[in-house]
């Protein structure tokens, strides 16, 4: 664990060094502390000399108020340095998923990915401090406690041979069997969250279907297998802290009888015989503390180890050493030859993915032209958009960007030219304004009533008490499905990108206002490249290129009049929509 973290330990060295100083000192006190006391016993008491008593105990309060004075200073050090660090990676660790390809997040999964994020993240800073505010005052204490009971009394010394003999074969077997319970429990954890997550985010889906039974037996099934993970760990925990602590306090009871004849036999003080007491509960505490210590470390190796897996997953798709740089942007998206596979897309060994999801993909989308493209469920349509900004790289072949390759070109400034709504709207919690404004940060109110009114939604807005300055809930939860597409649109199109991608976007508009918004649409970034995946006949009909795909290929593509007179495929298309739309319209 200390590899994993070596480079985040280095700006806080100076901090660590002053907490393990101020441990040796804490614990030094700590260790002198017993002998005064015995002192006070030996020298005070049994002779009745009330001003040693006096001198002893006031020396002894200013010691204890120095010894607590830097416990405080090194806790807050160890807690100070242990949450640092923590930052550090959870930040790292965001910046690296945040990087990942679309592949590389489907691999981890999205669950999981936040668990390692939080709760391991968590577990690790836990014994991060615990280790830095115990770390050097275990040893210490054991070995100074041990030097000091010798020195008080050789004889009752034998019993800390037995606390040894006992304690550490005892603490052995219980980190033994709590490493692959931890181990269990992460991943037991991680099922947890997925149940929960995708049932949150589908409780529409779960009501309709009326699944709400079946799915809360799901989730009590993963539930209670967790909660038999737990008690497990639990009964074996409470198996060995009893037993742990039931050993010392037998030898204490064994200290005291024994103590006793020795002092009868006038070869002990009593003075000496109660700090060797506290020296053996000093050694049973700071046995106790290792044991603990032992207890945290499997569980924070295992965080560990899936924080190390992400930190240590390079990014399927990078941006090259040199990129090329475009100096005069147009937005011509040219596909070449395409092949495409989702099975070499992930670092999943899973071979579940196999086959071509594209084959032989050829066209070509111009600069101020829309491309539209239409097909039958599963033919590849969405796949083939989602190799334009790189969220997937192709497995042969050539997509370019000004007839530039695009795995030439830098990530971050391919990406500043291309925007893609995606099939399924996604609005962040925030005002209207706070969302348009993702598109463009530094966009005027003016402007943003600008889209509002070319994705037909101003009027809406206008009628809200704040306006765009009105709330939107987490995933756009108060709004329709239709206003959250449009409110996507307005985003996406606000800064006029060389390149938008519409991903079906336009499926929960009706035919009158899906009209009137493409319209506006094109006027407003008649600049752009515009590429329209649609089921609609009408909102890609009068597209300058359509491209027809069926089972991963371009069967055909060209105007809509062209593809009536020389596509089947589009043609049947065509007629299956006119003589659904003509039955509604006769019912």
């Amino acid at each position: 664990m200390l590899n994993l973290f070596k480079k985040y330990f280095k700006p806080y060295i100076f901090l660590i060094i002053l907490s393990l100083l101020f441990q040796i000192v804490q614990t030094l006190f700590t260790l002198y502390l017993p002998n005064l006391n015995a002192q006070i016993i030996d020298k005070g008491i049994v002779n009745g000399d009330i001003l040693y008593i006096q001198n002893q105990g006031f020396f002894m309060m200013v010691l204890v108020f120095l010894q607590v004075s830097f416990s405080i200073v090194n806790s807050y050090l160890s807690t100070n340095v242990s949450l640092s660090i923590a930052r550090n990676i959870r930040k790292d660790l965001y910046y690296k998923i945040q990087n990942f390809s679309s592949a590389d997040i489907n691999h981890f999964g999205v669950a999981t990915l936040i668990t390692r994020v939080t709760n391991d993240i968590q577990h690790v800073s836990t014994v991060l401090a615990f280790l830095f505010s115990v770390i050097i005052n275990i040893p210490i204490i054991i070995v100074g406690s041990v030097i000091m009971a010798i020195e008080n009394s050789l004889s009752l010394s034998m019993i800390l041979f037995v606390v040894f003999s006992l304690i550490i074969p005892l603490i052995m077997i219980f980190t033994k069997k709590l490493k692959p319970l931890f181990e269990l429990f992460q991943k037991q954890f991680d099922k947890v969250n997925m149940i929960l997550r995708d049932q949150i985010t589908g409780i529409q889906v779960v009501k309709s279907f009326v699944k709400e039974i079946s799915e809360y037996e799901r989730f009590k099934k993963a539930n209670k297998e967790l909660y038999g993970l737990n008690i497990r760990m639990g009964k074996l925990m409470s198996f060995f802290f009893p037993s742990f602590f039931l050993l010392p306090n037998f030898l204490i009871l064994v200290t005291v009888w024994y103590g006793g004849i020795l002092v009868n036999m006038g070869e002990l003080e009593i003075g000496a015989i109660t700090a060797f007491i506290t020296y053996l509960i000093y050694i049973t505490i700071a046995l106790s503390m290792f044991a603990m210590i032992l207890g945290f470390i499997p569980q924070a190796e295992v965080s560990a180890r899936r924080i190390l897996e992400v930190l240590n997953t390079e990014t399927s798709i990078t941006s090259p050493p040199k990129p090329i740089h475009i100096k005069n942007p147009q937005g011509n998206i040219k596909f070449k030859d395409v092949d495409f596979t989702y099975s070499n897309n992930s670092n999943n060994n899973s071979n579940n993915n196999t086959g071509f999801v594209l084959k032989n993909i050829n066209f070509i989308a111009k600069s101020s032209e829309v491309t539209g493209i239409i097909g039958n469920t599963a033919s590849g349509k969405s796949t083939l958009l989602q190799l334009i900004p790189r969220f997937y790289d192709v497995t042969n072949g050539m997509v370019s960007f000004d007839d530039i390759n695009v795995k030439n070109l830098n990530i971050d400034e391919l990406n500043s030219y291309i925007n893609f709504i995606p099939q399924k709207s996604f609005l962040f919690s925030g005002t209207i304004a706070e969302n348009l404004r993702l598109g463009k940060n530094d966009a005027t109110e003016d402007e943003l009533w600008e889209v509002l009114e070319i994705v037909q939604i101003a009027d809406f807005i206008k009628g809200l008490d704040k306006e765009i300055h009105s709330k939107v809930s987490q995933r756009g939860v108060n709004l329709s499905g239709g206003q959250q597409q449009r409110l996507t649109i307005a985003r996406a199109i606000l800064s006029k990108p060389k390149v938008i991608i519409f991903d079906d976007s336009f499926s929960a508009l009706d035919y009158s206002t899906d009209l009137k918004l493409r319209k506006a649409l094109t006027k407003f970034i008649k600049n752009s490249t515009i590429i329209i995946v649609s089921q609609r006949i009408s909102t890609i009909r009068d597209a300058d290129n359509i491209l027809v795909m069926d089972d991963g290929e371009i069967i055909s593509q060209g105007k809509h009049t062209d593809l009536m007179k020389n596509c089947k495929i589009y043609e049947s298309i065509v007629s299956s929509q006119l003589d659904f739309k003509n039955s509604m319209e006769g019912s």
